[in-house]
């Protein structure tokens, strides 16, 4: 079997890992009001890091097909119901994000700063996604009377410090690591 083919086994085989990996991360999770924050961003940051963006991406889409499917790993449960919940739109933000940064970042240099650099380029392109698809919902499906800086406020600011700190985590396990070949 030839060096390519071994590598993409490889990851075939790790891609189911941390879509488990992904799904565990939901449930471990700081309540805040209205979004929990979880540590599915570690998880899924990792996953684009460690798997590129083809197997990062597809371990993110596992995880939602898994989740609409009906199986409750979704942090507020699980079906197709799920793409009603205005945190929903963060879901699809993993999966955009994972695919784009890994593909800017495909033949990027290993250093704790292009890490962390990615990862904050990361989790602003899921807020972009995230945010909108919470207020189209909000306001639009659930005529929520909130207004757009309320949101922001309970959309994004309020996860700024735990998901920098996540980027540092994330960063500091891909430094530690970056030599696990897979």
């Amino acid at each position: 079997m030839n060096n390519i083919k071994q590598k993409n086994l490889k990851k075939i085989i790790i891609s189911p890992i941390f879509t488990m990996l992904i799904a565990i991360g939901a449930f471990i999770k700081i309540p805040l009001p209205y979004v929990p924050f979880s540590l599915q961003f570690l998880f899924v940051n990792l996953s684009g890091i460690f798997l590129g963006y083809t197997f990062g991406s597809y371990s993110v889409l596992l995880y939602i097909i898994i989740g609409l499917i009906g199986f409750p790993i979704f942090s507020k449960g699980g079906g197709i119901g799920y793409i009603f919940q205005p945190t929903f739109g963060y879901i699809i933000g993993f999966l955009v994000a994972t695919f784009l940064i890994g593909k800017i970042t495909k033949n990027l240099k290993s250093s704790f700063k292009n890490y962390f650099i990615i990862s904050l380029l990361k989790i602003f392109i899921i807020y972009i996604i995230g945010f909108s698809y919470y207020y189209l919902i909000a306001k639009f499906y659930f005529i929520s009377p909130k207004g757009i800086i309320w949101m922001i406020l309970y959309g994004v600011i309020i996860f700024i410090p735990g998901d920098i700190i996540t980027c540092f985590i994330s960063s500091y396990i891909a430094m530690k690591y970056k030599n696990f070949k897979i």
